[in-house]
């Protein structure tokens, strides 16, 4: 039977943040017998730019093995990227208003540092640390919580939205899980803990900067951008692969913890006023 007879739709999307666990929360979740998240972890299907054009029918494929789980999920951190993608908010609603959000955030200070390196490794950035965060909207944008989760708030509702951050899941997995099952309506499950003290998808100490940062950064530049459109994401990462050079990762972050706590201060507050949640672990005394 196919999932368009069946009439299957996705009513769970982890939205994010990047670099922050989504990850490991997808697959600790996809332990539970009630719930289905997508094997291809982060379909992007809402964002106009990236998948939105592949079609409904490609989306649901990513479900195709769905059989009767009550939950159906998937994660897609390129949903909380605003104001670079826009209106994914909506889409997600217009597609199914039932939805249930969730949204994994970490220290936005350890968050950008970790996106950071990221875009080291997979979108051509040889600018040192500092100076790259400084430059890029893209950085801070995306520890700017309040901003990114508002939109799914407004259209969902709060009582829709769960929110939660990668210090809590570390901390007691167990307890986080529990209380995700207890609001998604699905009985407890007593998960295998033997597996839920792993992170998943953890960056190297080591990782290969394009050119080993020996000429002027590519990251959104008019070149890097015409690359993006005209070779394959694997080809892309090959290429890039091949012309760089391995780098230790720096241990001193002494001045990017002094530029962005400030900035982040503000940005905290506001998430805190969103939520009714409080955010202490994030600063430093």
């Amino acid at each position: 039977m196919t999932l368009q007879r069946k009439n299957i739709r996705p009513n769970l999307f982890i939205v994010g943040a990047m670099k922050s666990g989504t990850t490991s929360l997808h697959n600790y979740l996809d332990m539970h017998p009630d719930i289905y998240m997508s094997i291809n972890k982060e379909p992007a299907y809402f964002v106009r730019e990236l998948n939105l054009s592949k079609g409904e029918e490609w989306y649901l494929s990513n479900f195709a093995e769905v059989r009767d789980e009550k939950i159906i999920g998937e994660s897609s951190t390129d949903y909380t990227k605003l104001p670079h993608y826009k209106g994914v908010a909506n889409r997600i609603y217009e597609f199914n208003s039932d939805s249930r959000i969730i949204y994994i955030m970490r220290d936005p200070v350890q968050r950008s540092i970790s996106h950071y390196w990221w875009d080291v490794k997979w979108s051509g950035e040889t600018r040192g640390p500092l100076e790259a965060i400084k430059h890029s909207n893209w950085i801070i944008n995306c520890s700017d919580y309040a901003m990114q989760i508002k939109p799914y708030m407004d259209t969902f509702g709060s009582d829709n939205v769960y929110i939660t951050t990668l210090e809590e899941l570390t901390a007691d997995p167990g307890e986080v899980l529990s209380s995700i099952f207890s609001w998604l309506g699905v009985e407890a499950f007593n998960i295998d803990q033997s597996g839920l003290g792993k992170r998943h998808n953890v960056s190297d100490s080591h990782v290969k900067m394009l050119f080993g940062g020996k000429l002027p950064w590519l990251k959104d530049s008019i070149l890097w951008r015409f690359m993006k459109q005209i070779l394959p994401a694997k080809l892309r990462s090959t290429l890039v692969s091949r012309l760089s050079v391995g780098i230790s990762k720096h241990n001193d972050i002494d001045d990017i913890e002094n530029y962005l706590r400030p900035v982040m201060e503000n940005r905290i507050e506001e998430l805190e006023v969103l939520t009714g949640k409080g955010f202490d672990i994030w600063r430093k005394s």
